[in-house]
């Protein structure tokens, strides 16, 4: 405490909003009215400890904290906010520095003894902690789309199974139209193996073919979705997320193609085969055609079905957005503004911010043009959430064990 007040600037700001100027290093910003001097430039593919839509501006020490934010307490026992990410020595190991981080997290809540109340005591046997790699930061952007992006391979799943059957169907009538020249093979001493093997080349190039194409669209799709997670990074240099496909993927791919190929090129290679070179010799193609029959139908019929499945959960899912949609969220949506403001940002304290409350209130509700106002910590459909403990009045207070905890409905300023 006490020291300087410093900040780095990410390397977005500086390359859009100062034209990459070296001697914005030195200078000094204003940041919730307290002068910060910029003391470096973070690398291009530092976005700090986890990846966001809007990537931070500006990062600054934790000792700034109760600069930019007037009622922020750092010597508070129960502040959640933090994360912490460390580096460890190469000869360190993770469990010698857990088990030394579980005693000192101890220690530390021991000497906020008498801060704590009759719950957080009987439960500090049980406050522990553990490591995890963070290589990759905090993945919360993983639990935000990690459902979603599993529902786009399953779907993916199935288009592909979709189209290995249309190929194979179409590889099956290939084989059926190409019979007399098979059968000519055959007669003349072509082994039935040479046959098969060229059925199965012939699947195999086409599904490699189509793993290509494949990956060329998984590049283009892949590069779209991150432009649109990341809106406020135009250009794909700004993207923190590398869209090329790497080796494991790559070998995905081939190894999708091939099993593709083997799997939906085995039924025409054993068509092939069955085919009676005395009958097509002669023309006869009622009697040789009926043995691709139940092949191609079962392949129709997957598809069908294949087909009926993704179509009923497009419905639903239609169904289910035009339905959020419309639904009645409990208030007047037409000519509703929304104005957000953080008086701490202008030096209010928290026991100036009830009476500056009610006068923007008054002040608005009492302009001609408005039919109503009310103030809320969270605006409806905006997210975010606020909790605390309760207990009622008579009763004896709620032990370790008891859960009472309860969540605030900000926009009504009451208890759910």
């Amino acid at each position: 405490m006490g020291a300087p007040l410093v900040a780095v600037m990410s390397y977005r700001l500086w390359q859009q909003g100062y034209g990459s100027d070296p001697s914005v290093v030195g200078g000094a910003f204003k940041l919730n009215d307290h002068a910060f001097t910029v003391v470096g430039i973070a690398p291009p593919g530092f976005f700090g400890d986890r990846l966001r839509s809007t990537p931070a501006d500006f990062f600054l020490p934790l000792n700034a904290e109760p600069v930019v934010q007037s009622d922020a307490d750092l010597k508070k026992y129960d502040t959640h906010w933090l994360a912490l990410i460390g580096r460890i020595l190469p000869h360190a190991t993770p469990a010698s520095i857990e088990a030394e981080m579980r005693v000192a997290l101890k220690q530390w809540l021991r000497s906020h003894w008498g801060e704590m109340s009759a719950n957080d005591r009987a439960r500090l046997a049980e406050q522990t902690l553990f490591l995890s790699p963070g290589g990759a930061g905090i993945t919360s952007m993983r639990e935000q789309y990690e459902h979603w992006l599993l529902i786009l391979m399953m779907v993916s799943g199935f288009v592909l199974l979709i189209v290995c059957s249309n190929v194979a169907n179409l590889m099956l009538v290939r084989g059926m139209e190409r019979r007399r020249q098979t059968a000519l093979s055959m007669a003349l001493g072509a082994r039935a193996s040479r046959v098969v093997l060229q059925a199965l080349t012939e699947s195999l190039v086409l599904s490699l073919l189509g793993g290509m194409a494949g990956l060329a669209v998984a590049f283009v799709g892949t590069r779209l979705i991150l432009h649109v997670a990341f809106p406020s990074l135009p250009g794909s240099a700004g993207v923190p997320i590398d869209a090329s496909p790497s080796m494991p993927v790559l070998l995905f791919a081939f190894g999708t193609s091939l099993l593709a190929g083997v799997t939906f090129g085995i039924a025409p290679a054993w068509m092939a085969t069955r085919i009676d070179p005395i009958e097509a010799l002669r023309g006869a193609g009622g009697s040789t055609s009926g043995a691709g029959v139940l092949p191609r139908k079962a392949l129709v019929v997957v598809q069908i079905a294949l087909s009926l499945v993704l179509l009923s959960a497009s419905g639903l899912l239609t169904a289910t957005l035009r339905s959020l949609e419309n639904r009645d969220l409990g208030f007047e949506q037409d000519r509703r503004f929304v104005a957000t403001m953080n008086p701490r940002l202008a030096g209010y304290r928290s026991d100036q911010l009830s009476p500056l409350y009610r006068r923007i209130h008054d002040a608005i509700a009492s302009m001609p043009a408005v039919s109503s106002v009310a103030l809320c910590l969270y605006s409806p459909q905006a997210g975010g959430g606020w909790g605390a403990g309760v207990w009622v009045d008579g009763h004896l207070p709620p032990g370790p064990r008891d859960d009472n905890s309860a969540s605030w409905d900000s926009s009504n300023r009451g208890l759910l």
